[in-house]
């Protein structure tokens, strides 16, 4: 049950962690995500 609660917790934000990065490395190279 804890184990269950904790991944619920901490999934959305490696997936927010996910997007961040891939919106950094957009800004950083634009001409590989064209």
């Amino acid at each position: 049950e804890i184990l269950r609660y904790t991944l619920r917790i901490i999934t959305p934000r490696w997936k927010n962690l996910g997007r961040l990065r891939l919106l950094m490395l957009q800004q950083r190279y634009p001409e590989k995500f064209k």
